[in-house]
């Protein structure tokens, strides 16, 4: 049964509280228009963050590389327009091979020819651009059970966010396959829309949820037996990549 969750109460006042998170959970892969399995409501945390990480690797390209390459400036037709240096480039290969065959690599031709000459060869450093990495993110909530009907919020709120974040057998009755665990949407809101000054996100899911019943330094309950104050530590990534064209839509 789907459920909709919200901490503090406060929140179904948009006056009172116009800035507030939804996580809205759904089956891996289902339609966007689909109505979501449960819905959680929870106050903005206090630390709001837009990672983006987009993966470059050095590569040293060494003179035969950079000449392949066709290297604009530092390309071959740019270093060879010394003769020196071709013939400084020429005699640190052949030192090279001889290296390999006859010393074993226990010394290198740079170390030679630097020592030699006074200078080394250069490395032709390039950047080679490797792709892009899935967004992660990190929130922290803090709850405290006021109310009877506060600890039973929390407890049902812990329970959904573990629960969605788990896979269950793909088969009932089998254990041989496990089925993949639900996929979360996430907006930052302002009062009853998205707030357009913060980032849009694409669908997620839910890598670890911590939940630390001592967050105080000591262990506290109401009457109730319900902990004093709990807080949970929620990780996400998202399962979809962020383009420039998305840029322009928010994301």
């Amino acid at each position: 049964m789907a459920q909709n969750l919200i901490y503090p109460a406060s929140l179904s006042d948009v006056n009172q509280n116009p800035a507030w998170m939804e996580f809205q959970f759904y089956e891996r892969k289902s339609p966007r228009s689909s109505p979501p399995d449960d819905t959680i409501s929870l106050y903005m945390p206090e630390s709001v963050a837009q990672p983006s990480t987009v993966s470059w690797d050095t590569e040293r390209f060494g003179f035969v590389g950079n000449s392949i390459a066709g290297g604009g400036n530092g390309g071959i037709m740019g270093t060879v327009a010394g003769g020196v240096d071709v013939a400084y480039e020429r005699s640190y290969a052949n030192l090279q091979a001889a290296l390999a065959n006859s010393l074993a690599g226990r010394l290198s031709a740079e170390s030679i020819m630097s020592s030699a000459q006074g200078k080394v060869p250069n490395p032709y450093l390039t950047m080679l651009f490797r792709g892009v990495d899935f967004r992660t993110y990190s929130f922290s909530f803090k709850f405290f059970p006021y109310t009877e009907k506060d600890s039973d919020v929390i407890h049902n709120i812990i329970k959904t966010l573990r629960g969605n974040s788990l896979p269950d057998y793909a088969a009932e009755g089998s254990s041989t396959f496990l089925g993949y665990p639900k996929e979360v949407e996430v907006a930052y809101k302002w009062k009853s829309a998205d707030n357009p000054y913060l980032h849009k996100f694409k669908r997620s899911v839910i890598t670890a949820v911590d939940v630390d019943y001592t967050p105080q330094g000591m262990f506290a309950v109401m009457r109730n037996g319900m902990p004093a104050c709990i807080q949970v530590n929620l990780k996400l990534s998202e399962v979809e990549l962020v383009m420039r064209k998305d840029v322009a839509k928010g994301y």
